[in-house]
C-alpha cells in the first residue's frame, strides 16, 4: 500500500572525522583556523620560505665576496730532512758528515678589496634579489592561504546543501503524508501520490549527489592546507563562515589604495628592476680601476744536528739542536685597470638596462591589474550582499507559501501540483540563499586577501616593511 511505504535517507557516508583527544587534530570553525593550519602545514608555503632563506644566504655571500677580506694561516707543520756528505782522500778512505734537519714552517696572510665596484654593485643587486624573493614568498603564501579559504567556503556550501537536501526530504515527506491522507479518503488519485513521491526521490538523489560533492571538496580542502583528512574536524553545525561573515570595513577608494601599497607582485617587479639596474652598473664599473691589497708574514724555525765519521769510524757527534730562524713581511697594493674590451661590458650593461625597463613595465601592468581586481572584487561583494538579502526574503516567502499550501492540501483545498510547485520553490530558494552567501563570503575573503586585512593580517611568513610606498613614481603614469 502507498501509505505503508518506508521513506528513508540514502545510505551515504559523509567524510568528517569525529573529534578525538589527538593533539595533532585540527578543529576548523572558520577562516582564522584555515589560515592558521595552512600557514603551519602547507608544503608550498614551506617551500617558498626555504627559497627565501636561500636568497638570504646568497645575499650574504655576495657582500662578503665584495669586501674580499680573507685571512689565511699556515700552521707549524714539521718537516724532516737528512743529508750525508762523503769526502774521498788519496788513500781511498772516506770521511762523512750526516746532517739532520727538522723545520717548522708557518705564515699568515690577509687580503682586502679596497675598491671593487663591480662586486659592490653585484652585492647591491643581490640585496634587490633578496627583497624580490621576499615578495615572491609572501605572494605565493597569500595565494595558498586564499585558495585554502575559498576551498573551505566551498566545503561550507556543500555542507549547507546537505542540510538543505535533508530539509527538502523532510518537507517532501510531510507533503507525501498529506497527499496519501487525501488519497485514502478518495480526494486524490494514485498519479497525485506518485507526483509527490517522484519529487521526494529527486531530493533523495540530490542528497546523494551533495554527499559526493562534499567528500570531494573535503579532500581538496585537506590538500590545500597540507593536512591528512583524519586530522581535520569540522563541526556539524556551521551556520556561517567565521572570518567572512562580517561586513568588509573599507570603501572602494581605501581598498584600492591599500591593495596597491601592499601588493607583493608590484614590489617584486620593482625590486627585480632595481636588481638589473645594479647589474648594469656592475658591468659598466668594470672600466674603473680595481684596487686590492695583500699583506703576509711567513718564515720558519729550523733545528739541526750533525754526525761526523772519518775513515770508517765515528769521531764526533754534535747533538746541540742548533736553531735557525727566518721571518719575512710583505705588503702589496694591486691596481688593475681594464682599458679596452671591444665594449663587451657596455653591451652587457645595455642588456641589463633593457631587463630593468621590462620589469618596470610589468610593475605598471600589475598596478592596473590590482586596480581592476579591486573594482571586480568590490562589485562582486556589493552584488552578493544585495542578492543574499533578496534571496533570504524570497526564502521566507516560499516557506510561508509552503505552510499555507500544505494546510490547504490537508484540508482538501489545494491540488498536488500546487504542493509540488511550492516544494520546488522552497528548495530553489534555499539553494539560492546558500550560493549567494558562499559568493558573499568568497568576495569578502578576496577583499581581505587583496588588502592583507582581516584573517590575512600578519599571516604572511616574511616580515616586509610595507610602510615604504614603492608606487609613488608609478602613480604619475595614471
Amino acid at each position: 500500500m502507498v501509505g505503508s511505504q518506508s521513506i528513508c535517507l540514502p545510505l551515504v557516508l559523509v567524510v568528517n572525522p569525529s573529534p578525538t583527544s589527538n593533539p595533532d587534530q585540527f578543529l576548523i570553525k572558520g577562516l582564522p583556523d584555515v589560515v592558521h593550519v595552512a600557514r603551519l602545514n602547507s608544503p608550498s608555503i614551506k617551500s617558498a620560505i626555504y627559497s627565501y632563506d636561500s636568497a638570504v644566504f646568497s645575499n650574504k655571500y655576495s657582500w662578503r665576496t665584495a669586501i674580499g677580506f680573507n685571512i689565511s694561516v699556515s700552521p707549524f707543520v714539521p718537516q724532516w730532512q737528512g743529508v750525508t756528505e762523503n769526502y774521498y782522500d788519496p788513500t781511498n778512505k772516506t770521511s762523512s758528515y750526516k746532517y739532520s734537519y727538522k723545520t717548522f714552517n708557518s705564515g699568515i696572510s690577509a687580503s682586502l678589496n679596497i675598491l671593487d665596484l663591480p662586486s659592490i654593485f653585484s652585492a647591491k643587486a643581490s640585496d634587490s634579489s633578496r627583497l624580490s624573493q621576499a615578495s615572491v614568498t609572501n605572494s605565493s603564501a597569500l595565494q595558498t592561504l586564499t585558495s585554502a579559504a575559498s576551498s573551505f567556503i566551498e566545503l561550507w556550501l556543500y555542507k549547507q546543501l546537505l542540510s538543505i537536501s535533508e530539509a527538502n526530504i523532510k518537507y517532501s515527506i510531510q507533503a507525501l503524508n498529506a497527499t496519501v491522507g487525501q488519497y485514502q479518503v478518495g480526494l486524490l488519485a494514485i498519479p497525485d501520490v506518485a507526483q509527490v513521491l517522484t519529487q521526494l526521490r529527486s531530493y533523495q538523489a540530490n542528497y546523494s549527489s551533495s554527499v559526493n560533492s562534499y567528500n570531494t571538496s573535503f579532500a581538496n580542502f585537506c590538500s590545500q592546507v597540507g593536512v591528512s583528512p583524519d586530522r581535520i574536524y569540522i563541526p556539524d553545525q556551521l551556520p556561517t563562515v567565521v572570518g567572512a561573515n562580517t561586513p568588509f570595513p573599507l570603501n572602494i577608494s581605501d581598498t584600492k589604495n591599500q591593495a596597491l601599497l601592499l601588493n607583493d607582485t608590484i614590489r617584486e617587479y620593482l625590486q627585480t628592476s632595481d636588481q638589473y639596474a645594479n647589474l648594469s652598473k656592475s658591468a659598466l664599473s668594470n672600466y674603473l680601476p680595481l684596487i686590492t691589497g695583500n699583506a703576509s708574514n711567513s718564515g720558519y724555525n729550523q733545528y739541526y744536528t750533525v754526525d761526523q765519521t772519518e775513515f770508517g769510524r765515528r769521531t764526533s757527534s754534535d747533538e746541540s739542536n742548533n736553531l735557525l730562524k727566518y721571518r719575512t713581511w710583505q705588503a702589496t697594493l694591486n691596481v688593475t685597470w681594464l682599458l679596452f674590451d671591444t665594449l663587451a661590458n657596455k653591451s652587457l650593461a645595455d642588456s641589463y638596462k633593457g631587463k630593468k625597463d621590462s620589469y618596470r613595465q610589468l610593475a605598471l601592468q600589475q598596478y592596473q591589474n590590482v586596480v581592476s581586481t579591486a573594482d571586480q572584487y568590490y562589485s562582486s561583494y556589493l552584488s552578493s550582499m544585495n542578492t543574499t538579502k533578496l534571496n533570504q526574503s524570497a526564502l521566507e516567502a516560499a516557506r510561508k507559501s509552503y505552510q499555507e499550501t500544505l494546510i490547504a492540501s490537508q484540508a482538501g483545498f489545494s491540488n498536488t501540483t500546487a504542493l509540488v510547485q511550492v516544494l520546488q520553490q522552497v528548495a530553489s530558494a534555499q539553494q539560492s540563499v546558500a550560493q549567494s552567501l558562499a559568493s558573499l563570503y568568497t568576495s569578502n575573503s578576496n577583499l581581505q586577501s587583496l588588502t592583507k586585512s582581516g584573517v590575512y593580517e600578519n599571516a604572511l611568513p616574511i616580515l616586509v616593511n610595507y610602510s615604504e610606498n614603492p608606487i609613488k613614481d608609478l602613480q604619475a603614469n595614471f
